[in-house]
């Protein structure tokens, strides 16, 4: 399953509980405390921040195992070293992807988010 998929499970999940049927059957069923509590949790849901640090000597799949997180190519995947500095990616999938790379000195680039780009 990729991120994209539990995204879509996600916003199902929350459009299926905040539906006007749901929210009433809550309000009438459950404690007012509970009913909180699912709101809390439905507020959760729709600010979704999934992190994962991905570590390892070169060559090891660092970017494949990425690669099978995301369903799609985002980091360049080569038989030599590719990505010898820190990478991040956020916001995947919202669209106009980009990402910020930092050089030495202070000076910063915003580039597209694949892997010729980063490469």
């Amino acid at each position: 399953m990729t991120f994209a998929d539990l995204s879509q499970q996600r916003a199902a999940l929350v459009a299926a509980l905040s539906s006007p049927d749901v929210v009433a059957a809550t309000d009438a069923l459950l404690p007012r405390a509970s009913v909180e509590g699912l709101q809390a949790c439905l507020a959760r849901l729709g600010v979704l921040r999934f992190i994962a640090a991905i570590l390892g000597s070169q060559g090891v799949g660092k970017s494949l195992l990425s690669r099978g997180l995301l369903g799609r190519e985002v980091f360049p995947v080569d038989e030599t070293e590719t990505t010898n500095v820190m990478c991040f990616a956020e916001r995947l999938g919202e669209g106009g992807e980009h990402c910020e790379v930092r050089f030495l000195g202070g000076r910063s680039e915003r580039i597209e988010l694949n892997a010729e780009a980063i490469r």
